[in-house]
């Protein structure tokens, strides 16, 4: 046996197999009963499909009906035209909400996302008895044209019905519960002289659908998305109302999941699925039927005939492809190991190329340059994919054409990655190549043709050297590399070469994946804290208010923001940081009469899904009168309009405004003098302070600041107050409040 080819032992095998399959199948289905779950019709199948299909169309017909009335109706066209109140057509839509079970809501929405009307409550096919409907108060009215929806809506043709995707309804970024999963129709409207205004949106809750959809006798109807997901499982723990909503088809048919998304329609061996016709909601819906219990139907009595048959004849021929393909091994074989190094892009030999060379020592002398794209990500996110392709397969035989006799191989690390082996020299033959190759690559415009129209493309790119006076012919010069490259781009340098400085470097990252790790942690076992310093009034002698800082607990210590923040933001944990700021300080000062500060950056302010949390937490734990905001001034602001609207907006909930760190950074008295009318608190950065006592220049610059807040009605706080001689003396020009270790350290309860 044992010179037996491995060939001739698989189709020998193989042809014993289909010998003892074939027998075992013959004498199986002679035993078993002629009747069996399988034997059911298919088309029993399909015509069920078809009549629940039947049943979601008309389910849905009155809210279209609904929907196409309201665009239509005078009165709305009056009030579209300025020529109604508001009133009137408020009470309209809270009429129409009445009228269909399963309404939540009825909207009108200008072209600019604004909601103008809302009409909310609960769908009366879920609590009949216990339904409010309700008109949104004007404050409470939202802007939704970041919504996919809302955009899909304001493209619509006139006198065309929209459907958004089935999904959960979400309020102020958070799933209403109980859940209700929701589709939404849409229809453009126009005023009485045909100009466009907006958009009506019924909101309709599907758990009433759902249920009903799936009330047979014989079947379990379910729904899933283009994904395979399930809409609706007759499992309660599955579906958009379930606890498990990512729960699909590869889950419970993993043997037929891609057929069931490929094609419209699959027989399988207990179910059916079938493509929802005329439901264009951009999901590709398919409705799925799932036998119930076993059947018993016959289905003629030669079948077991036919299928011993079939079989026969597919073993015949499986028998035949089988001796076609016993040759393709070894080929596959060989392929997918040659294809392992190569980069299927550009056909350079990859990075897992470089590492076997370097582990084999295949090179002598020589160093690793490592060259990266920096604007190919944005030039794929510009023109796309192809674009981006095509610039860098022509990088990478500009690399291969690249005239100099010290490059002895080149690979392609990754998309916009590629290592040079070079020859190493000297220094000055290596700086010189390096500053060639740069500007070369810099300075040559790689043109590509869009829409038949020559456009050209310069490159950006950074470099990073292996180390060229320890030269190593191992992994370790590809560390190096990386290291020197990763702390160029760090820089925004073009260049960099590995030297025994970075060491330092390679220690601090070391340092910074133990605490990536420990925030990470931190967080997921509720860890932050947070610590509270009073603020002093210089003037009433009493402490008035708090500055909640976070603290991170780790190994039975405390870690500072200036060591994780920066971290958090690399890792970007940075938004959660701030998510649980918001919720543990207005929690603990929800019943105490003081009032306190949490400090934001721009980064908060700039994330319009934190903006709205912060404004809805405010008025849940009902705090706005006591909260103060302090925006980390430093960090520079560079778009004064979103910052203004920010605080504009803010200020309309009551709260106070604070300008922390003010001193330091990127200090601008203009932007100062402009936000006076919304800015309550100055906060004097601690560099400032700490020598206030004996520094003139400090004493000038603070006097200063003091002087401008009074002529513009702000209070002074200063920060970073540690001893007697720094307090007395900002109590004699005037501060208004003093805060640091001499007033009191930060602790996890209130003084």
């Amino acid at each position: 046996m044992k010179n037996i080819s491995y060939k001739v032992k698989l189709l020998f095998f193989y042809s014993i197999s289909v010998i003892l399959v074939v027998g075992l199948i013959y004498n199986l289905l002679t035993t078993l009963q002629t009747t069996s779950i399988g034997k059911i019709s298919k088309e029993n199948f399909k015509t069920k499909a078809f009549e629940r299909e039947g049943y979601l169309h008309d389910f849905f017909s009155p809210y279209f009906t609904t929907i196409k009335s309201i665009k239509n109706d005078k009165n709305f066209i009056n009030y579209l035209s300025g020529k109604i109140s508001q009133k009137n057509i408020e009470n309209y839509f809270l009429s129409a909400k009445q009228s269909l079970p399963c309404l939540t809501q009825v909207r009108y929405i200008d072209m600019d996302g604004n909601e103008k009307i809302r009409i909310e409550g609960t769908p009366i096919a879920i609590k009949k008895e216990q339904t409010i409907s309700k008109i949104v108060s004007k404050q409470n009215l939202q802007n939704k044209l970041h919504k996919t929806y809302i955009q899909r809506f304001l493209k619509l043709k006139n006198n065309e019905v929209g459907l958004s995707e089935i999904n959960l309804n979400k309020e102020y970024g958070k799933i209403v519960i109980p859940k209700q999963p929701t589709l939404r129709l849409g229809m453009v409207v126009y005023d009485d002289k045909n100009n466009k205004k907006g958009i009506i949106i019924l909101n309709i809750c599907l758990r009433t659908f759902f249920k009903l959809i799936n009330q047979t006798t014989l079947y379990h109807v379910h729904f899933i998305d283009e994904k395979g997901r399930y809409l609706t499982h007759h499992d309660t723990n599955h579906g958009l109302i379930g606890d498990d909503i990512d729960y699909s088809i590869f889950d419970e048919f993993p043997t037929f999941a891609d057929k069931i998304l490929k094609h419209d329609q699959f027989y399988g061996e207990n179910f059916f699925s079938y493509k929802v016709r005329n439901f264009q909601n951009g999901q590709n819906i398919k409705l799925i039927l799932e036998l119930k219990f076993d059947k018993e139907l016959k289905n003629g009595e030669n079948v077991q005939d036919i299928f011993i048959l079939f079989t026969i004849i597919f073993a015949i021929i499986l028998f035949l492809v089988s001796l076609y393909l016993s040759k393709l091994p070894d080929l596959l074989r060989e392929k997918a190991q040659k294809d392992k190094f190569i980069s299927k892009l550009t056909s350079l030999p990859n990075r897992l190329a470089l590492m076997k060379d370097l582990a084999n020592h295949d090179f002598e002398h020589s160093i690793i340059i490592i060259l990266s794209i920096n604007n190919v990500l944005k030039i794929q996110n510009t023109y796309g994919y192809t674009i981006s392709n095509n610039i860098v397969q022509q990088l990478s035989q500009y690399l291969l054409n690249y005239d100099d006799s010290s490059i002895q191989r080149i690979y392609a690390n990754s998309y916009n990655i590629f290592s040079i082996k070079y020859k190493y020299k000297d220094d000055n033959t290596l700086k010189i190549f390096l500053k060639d190759l740069i500007d070369n690559i810099e300075n040559n415009p790689f043109s590509i043709k869009i829409d038949n129209i020559e456009v050209e493309f310069l490159l950006e790119v950074t470099i990073g050297v292996s180390d060229p006076h320890k030269i190593n012919n191992d992994l370790e010069e590809l560390n190096e590399a990386e290291n020197a490259l990763e702390y160029a781009l760090e820089k925004h340098n073009h260049l960099e070469i590995f030297t025994s400085t970075f060491h330092q470097n390679i220690k601090q990252n070391k340092e910074n994946i133990q605490l990536a790790k420990k925030i990470k942690k931190s967080i997921d076992e509720d860890m932050i804290i947070l610590h509270y310093q009073p603020i002093y009034n210089n003037f009433t002698e009493k402490i008035e208010k708090y500055e909640a800082l976070i603290r991170i607990e780790s190994d039975k210590a405390l870690l500072y923001p200036d060591e994780f923040l920066p971290i958090a933001k690399q890792i970007n944990k940075y938004n959660t940081l701030s998510y649980i700021v918001v919720d543990k300080a207005f929690k603990y000062f929800q019943d105490k009469p003081y009032e306190f500060s949490i400090n934001l950056s721009i980064t908060d302010i700039e994330n319009i899904e934190f903006q709205e949390y912060l404004i809805e937490r405010m008025s849940y734990y009902n705090i706005e009168n006591k909260l103060v905001l302090e925006i980390v001034e430093q960090e520079g602001i560079e778009n004064y309009d979103e910052f203004f609207e920010f605080i504009k907006k803010i200020k309309k909930h009551g709260c106070k405004i604070a300008i922390d760190d003010f001193g330091s950074g990127y200090s601008n008295f203009e932007y100062i003098i402009n936000l006076s009318d919304y800015i309550d608190y100055l906060k004097i950065d601690g560099s400032l302070i700490k020598n206030l006592s004996t520094d003139f220049k400090s004493q000038a610059l603070v006097g200063s600041l003091k002087f401008l807040c009074d002529q513009l009605n702000i209070k002074t706080i200063a920060e970073y107050v540690e001893d007697e001689n720094i307090f007395m003396y900002l109590k004699s020009i005037g501060i208004d409040y003093s805060q640091g270790y001499y007033i009191g350290k930060p602790q996890s309860d209130i003084i």
